[in-house]
């Protein structure tokens, strides 16, 4: 039910913005943690998720965004799962980056 309300509201029009802006976000948020050496895990396209190396202890670096009051990606057995939607800003994801960037120059 709550999910035909929202479609109902956004409309086609809507659905298809949220849909940029989650796809948007994902791959500023991808690129800019590239930058600080999370290969991406896979070559293949993305939506709004996607499995990167991580060249810090992930659980640590989970822990250390959530001290920072951020909801960081998944650990898995060799990278961490990252997810990014319309409901994240520009300036939100570089408040991670920050934070992810802090942490591996220790």
């Amino acid at each position: 039910m709550t999910a035909s309300v929202y479609l109902a509201a956004v409309g086609p029009e809507g659905l298809a913005q949220v849909a940029r802006l989650c796809a948007g976000h994902a791959h500023y948020l991808a690129e800019k943690l590239a930058e600080l050496g999370f290969a991406p895990m896979s070559g293949k396209p993305f939506f709004n998720e996607f499995l990167t190396s991580c060249p810090v202890d992930a659980h640590q670096l989970v822990n250390r965004l959530a001290e920072h009051g951020i909801l960081a990606g998944l650990p898995t057995h060799d990278g961490i799962l990252w997810c990014a939607t319309e409901l994240n800003t520009r300036a939100e994801i570089d408040r991670v980056v920050s934070v992810v960037k802090e942490v591996c120059d220790r």
